[in-house]
């Protein structure tokens, strides 16, 4: 049976029974409340990690033998650090932060230099300033990131355990309290990945806090404008939240947290459902104006709509559930989220909304005093249409090739950093330490021997630091510079045996193999030294790790200068495997998959709305005449983000399937009120496609321009957000929705109308459309 009749049949049986209908949505959404209390937020790194088996055992072994790989850098600057009361507070606040819950250890100036003074701080100025010297001449000091090369930043660096996200930002609340009150003349901040996860996790609250409640306020507003009536402005936000509760509460109950990706869902879920109850209301407007009663209006509703709301609802949500496919897990559980989304508010507007209207739209006399109910003749504008059809074809193929031209521009997101505005204090605070040579993430180059010879004697150790040294070198072997390539230091085992050294011998470096045997003997008789050897040696010897301290950059910058560092390893090592893991490149990683994610995605979206095209039209050439006003927004948003230098990112990944799912709704819509009218029997004759493809467009200019609105007001609001993915996203989306509705006023009624009396006469026998 025909999709149309047999969902007729069910909401009619629905709507003898409203209450019940509300009733048991209603209980849903109170069923939900308690999830929506448990929705958590995680945008740690591991939700980015690409599934990639070998990748993620190299990643596990890494933090086995080697321990984890979560650092927060303490970070204090100013005039008064290298003062008594300075380095007093300094001392204080490496051992204050090793002993808070969640921390494994705490490293910093006062453990290195500790074991050789006699008291701590260096008594008197001059002992300051004489201490200050020292630690400049120290390279493991510089090398690990405790001091700048200029002496005037330093840091505590901070080990955290695999904690959950909640208790990661507890974590850091409990470090930021300890840097809250620094001695006079220091000011001070925190650094690092975590850091960056809790900025992040700010930016998503905003969005909940500040940026919904707006966009529903501004819905409110506009559907009030429309339909001169709020209690009929707030029946399609009925709809919405109820979609909302419903999905996320039951995220919260299934323990599925949001993160930067996920949090996509909320605000398109809204602006969809909010287009689909208003084309829905608008119609039952128009019936209850023609004089039905509630009843039959809402049944003649879904008699109209059905078909359209089922399709846009199986389209996009086919459309994004296609991102279930998708190697990392951020965007898998998007992809599921939406395809439970997109399903429940087909039934839900199918159902919970005709039972709405019944119950809550008005009286007759207050429908009549509704605008929206008006039909909004545009006799002129559709025959200007129809008229230059051809030249309306040309135009859109021009501006299509244009938009295409900017394919090729499509590149990759490259940090990180990029997710936030130059202002904000955590890319300004991140920009400023890698400016002075300080690095905040790190990629660990890992080597493991099986020859029998270990990396923790003094041969080990002494070949341990000529590689690094070699990595740390203006040239490598005829290469391009390595600290050029974005590595900003290297520490390893070798440096901190050769650190020992230098105030072991009065000539300073170690250089013979008994130097480097004192120096090793030395560093293992100091606690805090012998448990940072072993963060760069394992117990056995095996296996050694090089940290290399990097920008935040992306892995095409990167991708050049970690092969480079592994092939030296490689060479340094004969017979040793070398290979590059680590939090940071792990994520970077996740990257290369996100451009294949999003032609994938995209591709199985335009695959289904084609079938759904074919099989319902019957007809290869009107699917074709029906997808291409689906393909010119894609198109231009596509072409739009190459131009406009818009990179390709965790949130931009899905764009195009989230154009094409959006802007197959008004096509739906436009496709069944052409047939309607081409099947209209009148005394003249069969109506023909020009003229059925002109009152289609009388009938749905009013519907179609207000759902842009709407739509574009709502991705715009998103536009303001000071999380740039998120306000990319909502104005690439403003400006899809824009150029669907070029397409739904210009090109849809042009292409129809062009369509043969072959194709016609299939439209007029299938009444499946």
């Amino acid at each position: 049976m025909p999709p149309e009749f047999s969902m007729q049949k069910w909401s009619s049986e629905l709507l003898q029974h409203p209450g019940r209908v509300l009733g048991f949505f209603l209980l849903l959404a109170a069923l939900a409340v308690p999830g929506l209390l448990r929705l958590g937020l995680d945008n740690s790194p591991e939700v980015f990690f690409v599934r990639d088996a070998d990748a993620l055992e190299r990643y596990r072994q890494l933090e086995f033998d080697f321990g984890r790989d979560r650092a927060v850098r303490l970070v204090a600057r100013g005039d008064g650090l290298w003062t008594a009361e300075g380095l007093a507070w300094l001392g204080q606040l490496e051992e204050r932060a090793a002993r808070l819950r969640g921390v494994i250890h705490g490293a910093g100036l006062f453990g290195h230099h500790g074991w050789r003074l006699d008291s701590w701080p260096p008594e008197g100025r001059l002992g300051a300033a004489t201490f200050r010297q020292q630690v400049l001449d120290d390279p493991v000091d510089r090398r690990a990131g405790w001091v700048s090369g200029d002496g005037e930043v330093a840091t505590v660096l901070v080990a955290l355990y695999k904690l959950t996200p909640k208790q990661q930002r507890q974590a850091l609340d409990e470090l930021a309290a300890l840097v809250a009150e620094p001695p006079p003349g220091v000011e001070t901040f925190l650094a690092g990945l975590p850091v960056v996860e809790r900025a992040i996790d700010g930016a998503l609250l905003q969005m909940v806090k500040i940026f919904f409640p707006l966009l529903a306020v501004l819905a409110v507003l506009l559907l009030g404008a429309v339909f001169r009536s709020w209690r009929l402005a707030l029946l399609p936000l009925a709809l919405v939240m109820l979609c909302e509760m419903v999905i996320f509460g039951t995220m919260g109950w299934l323990g599925v947290p949001l993160d930067m990706v996920g949090i996509i869902l909320a605000p398109l879920l809204f602006v969809v459902t909010l287009a689909t109850a208003v084309h829905l209301q608008m119609r039952f407007l128009t019936e209850r104006r023609a004089g039905l009663s509630a009843p039959d209006a809402a049944r003649a509703m879904v008699h109209h709509k059905a078909w359209p709301v089922v399709w846009t609802g199986v389209t996009t949500a086919v459309g994004f559930g296609s991102l279930a496919l998708a190697p990392v897990p951020a965007v898998q559980r998007l992809g599921w989220a939406s395809l439970a989304a997109f399903l429940l508010m087909t039934v839900a507007a199918l159902s919970f909304f005709p039972a709405l209207l019944l119950r809550a739209s008005g009286t007759d006399e207050s429908i009549r005093k509704t605008v929206a109910a008006k039909s909004l003749p545009r006799r002129a504008w559709g025959a200007w249409v129809v008229r230059h059809r051809r030249q309306v074809g040309v135009c859109f193929a021009l501006l299509a090739l244009v938009a295409l031209a900017g394919l090729p521009r499509l590149r990759m997101a490259s940090g990180f950093l990029e997710y936030f505005r130059p202002e904000h204090p955590v890319r300004a605070q991140l920009e400023q330490l890698t400016e002075r040579g300080m690095g905040v993430l790190a990629a660990e180059l890992v080597l493991t021997r099986d020859d029998g010879a270990r990396f923790d004697t003094p041969a080990g150790a002494q070949a341990l630091a000529a590689l690094a040294e070699e990595l740390r070198a203006q040239e490598s072997r005829g290469q391009e510079p390595l600290q050029e390539s974005m590595v900003l230091e290297v520490l390893g085992a070798g440096d901190l045996v050769a650190g020992i050294g230098r105030y072991l011998q009065p000539t300073g470096d170690p250089e013979t193999e008994a130097d480097w045997e004192a120096a090793l003997r030395k560093l293992r008789s100091v606690p805090e030294h012998e448990r940072m050897l072993g963060y760069f040696v394992t117990a056995d010897g095996q296996r050694a790790r090089l940290t290399l301290w990097v920008p935040m950059a992306g892995y095409a910058a990167l991708e050049p200068t970690l092969e480079r560092a592994r092939a030296a390893a490689l060479r340094a090592f004969p017979g040793a495997e070398a290979e590059i893991t680590g939090r940071y490149p792990m994520v970077l990683s996740a990257r290369r998959a996100l451009l294949y994610t999003l032609w994938t995605s995209f591709a199985v979206t335009l695959l289904w709305v084609a079938l759904i095209l074919r099989g319902s039209l019957h007809s290869i050439g009107l699917a074709l005449r029906a997808l291409l006003p689906n393909l010119w927004p894609v198109a231009v948003v596509l072409g739009a983000m190459g131009w406009l230098g818009i990179e390709v990112d965790a949130t931009t990944v899905m764009i195009a399937a989230a154009v094409l799912g959006l802007a197959v709704d008004d096509t739906f819509h436009s496709l069944g009120s052409f047939r309607r009218h081409l099947a209209a029997a009148e005394l003249r004759g069969p109506v023909t496609t020009a003229e059925a493809a002109r009152r289609a467009l009388d009938e749905l200019a009013r519907p179609h321009l207000v759902t842009s609105v709407v739509l574009t007001a709502g991705f715009g609001v998103c536009a303001l957000s000071s999380f740039l993915p998120m306000a990319r996203f909502g104005a690439l989306m403003a400006l899809a929705v824009l150029a669907a509705l070029a397409a739904d006023l210009w090109l849809v009624p042009a292409l129809l109308a062009g369509a043969s009396e072959e194709e016609a006469a299939r439209l007029r026998s299938d009444r499946g459309v």
